[in-house]
């Protein structure tokens, strides 16, 4: 299963400590390989930006944590190329039409997002565009069948 993931869900595995939450279970999942990220170059460098822009990430988040996190994505081939196709207007915020456009050329199955923009869009593509509390509740019931 193909998982795009945005740039505040992975900020969020980043921060996550051990407990029961949703992103600590997306975290563990991945981890353990029970999907595959999809993540675009460009949501790497958004994630890059925000935690040496944001001083309550860049004090939360050390270089190497992150280094560790993207050299992780990148053997598990996570990393894709970002879409060179031309822009469409699709989301509220057409910064984040990025995302729609890199899960569509990559086919994924899901996109898990915090964004309310792009949770807006959802049921709009042939993927399923979740928040991380779905996309556990999916993953749930997937271990089921």
């Amino acid at each position: 299963m193909k998982v795009l993931l945005d740039a505040n869900v992975l900020i969020s595995i980043l921060l996550a400590k051990s407990g029961e939450s949703p992103i600590v279970t997306i975290a563990h999942a991945l981890s353990i390989g029970l999907f595959t990220p999809v993540v675009s170059e460009a949501t790497v460098r958004e994630m890059a930006h925000a935690v040496q822009q944001k001083p309550y990430l860049a004090r939360r988040i050390e270089p190497e944590k992150m280094d560790d996190f993207i050299n992780m994505l990148k053997l598990a081939n996570g990393i894709v190329p970002s879409t060179n196709a031309a822009p469409e207007l699709v989301l509220r915020d057409a910064r984040d039409d990025y995302l729609i456009l890199t899960a569509r050329q990559h086919r994924v199955d899901m996109l898990v997002s915090g964004d309310e923009d792009v949770l807006a869009h959802a049921g709009n593509e042939p993927f399923a565009i979740l928040s991380p509390p779905a996309f556990v509740a999916a993953l749930k019931e997937l271990a089921e069948e």
